[in-house]
């Protein structure tokens, strides 16, 4: 974090929120590992383990859309630490399931809070940052999913086939360390609270992080998200939203089952993951930089159009070696257009509608990311992996053109108010 010129207390919101959004990770990927070892145990079939895989996107689209519009009424702090419970409580829990039906309903709870986690979130750290520094703090931000999800890549390797999936599982508890943190590091934002008429706390905050000036609260509503004011960005980032999500969930919650199908052991598989993961760490870091070089648009535009092509790709691949190479290809630029995706969003909406329109875009996403395990899930049980990623592939090219030709940019522009 070098690279970012923040203030001290800028910097432990950050940190906060990055521990966090790491867990979330963490929650959201445990899943993964686990499942084949889990399948075998409780006798579960193709068609449930698709559906186990997508409650947690379900439960991230419910959240997303029901929690990023309650942020907006009643502050993102409180949405925030309500997002870590149900992912700790519920995630942990998925350990003593005992059939399919059980395994749905916890990862639906989980997953109400992954999304809440991560809309509310970036929403409340872009409202803290400086200006020139706010795209490349929340893609850093963001890059913490790597982390997550390199944890739970290792701990599975490491547990799973020592100790059992439900140990596994149950290391999803750990989501709760988050709680301290965002609970005595991180305050209410201090637009929200200007939006809200609490103008002397705000100032407060204000002055205490070093924020130049006073938000000028807009009138909005979330009529207006689809009304002529915000109507393009709008329909760009849900275009986008699906697209990104569609693919990235599709090709990463049944990669180790798919590396499996082609003849590796479970050690194997997961060394691979881990392999394929670690890649993206250099994916978020380019995007991170890049997004206050050339901009939210041509970025995220260029990095979308390289993701849909290693999607295709990886529809033909012949050798296990071929798959390792489309795979990393597609891990760098779709995690980094992650990382601008999430800085790109709360950019362009004022406060009073920052959360519901983060949470609403993040919203379509989570139809893609139930629709792309699903899918792959389906085709798989036919035999059939290529047909999917030609699809993930046309999705993601017309994700860059959307944001192309409809997004508009916000790179050095004040947010809002």
């Amino acid at each position: 974090m070098a690279f970012l010129e923040l203030s001290a207390k800028q910097r432990l919101v950050l940190l906060a929120i990055f521990v966090g959004w790491a867990l979330d990770a963490f929650s959201s990927g445990l899943i993964s590992f686990s499942l084949t070892p889990m399948a075998n145990d409780l006798m579960i079939g193709t068609a449930d383990k698709g559906a186990i895989l997508v409650a947690w996107p379900v439960g991230m689209l419910v959240g997303a859309f029901v929690f990023g519009y309650v942020a907006d009424l009643y502050g993102r702090k409180p949405m925030i630490l309500l997002s870590l419970v149900l992912m700790g409580i519920f995630g942990g829990l998925t350990a003593v399931v005992s059939s399919p039906i059980e395994a749905m309903i916890l990862r639906f709870l989980g997953g109400l809070g992954a999304s809440t986690y991560m809309a509310v979130g970036s929403t409340l750290l872009a409202e803290y940052m400086p200006t020139k520094q706010r795209g490349r703090a929340v893609a850093v931000a963001e890059s913490s999913w790597a982390i997550g999800w390199l944890a739970a890549s290792l701990i599975s390797f490491l547990v799973i086939p020592e100790m059992g999936w439900r140990v596994g599982m149950g290391t999803g508890f750990l989501t709760l360390l988050a709680v301290p943190f965002v609970l005595f590091l991180v305050p209410e934002s201090a637009m929200y609270l200007e939006s809200k008429g609490m103008t002397d706390a705000s100032r407060k905050l204000r002055e205490e992080f070093g924020l130049v000036g006073a938000s000028r609260a807009s009138r909005a509503s979330v009529a207006d998200l689809l009304g002529k004011r915000f109507r393009t960005p709008t329909v760009m980032l849900w275009v986008h939203w699906f697209a990104i999500a569609l693919a990235y969930w599709g090709t990463f919650l049944w990669l180790p089952s798919m590396l499996q199908l082609r003849g590796l052991s479970l050690m194997s598989s997961l060394q691979n993951s881990i392999l394929i993961t670690l890649v993206q760490v250099p994916g978020y870091i380019s995007g991170a930089m890049m997004i206050e070089r050339t901009g939210r648009r041509a970025t995220l535009a260029a990095y979308m159009a390289v993701s849909g092509l290693a999607s295709y790709l990886l529809a033909h691949v012949v050798t296990q070696q071929d798959a390792m190479i489309w795979a990393c290809l597609f891990s760098f630029f779709n995690l980094g257009a992650w990382g601008i995706t999430y800085a790109y969003t709360p950019e362009l909406y004022p406060t009073a509608v920052r959360a519901t329109g983060a949470g609403w875009a993040n919203a379509a996403g989570r139809i893609g990311s139930i629709a792309g395990p699903y899918m792959l899930g389906l085709l798989l049980s036919y035999g059939d992996q290529e047909t999917a990623f030609i699809a993930f592939s046309a999705v993601q090219v017309i994700s860059a053109l959307a944001v192309a030709l409809l997004g508009r940019e916000t790179m050095g522009r004040e947010l809002e108010g």
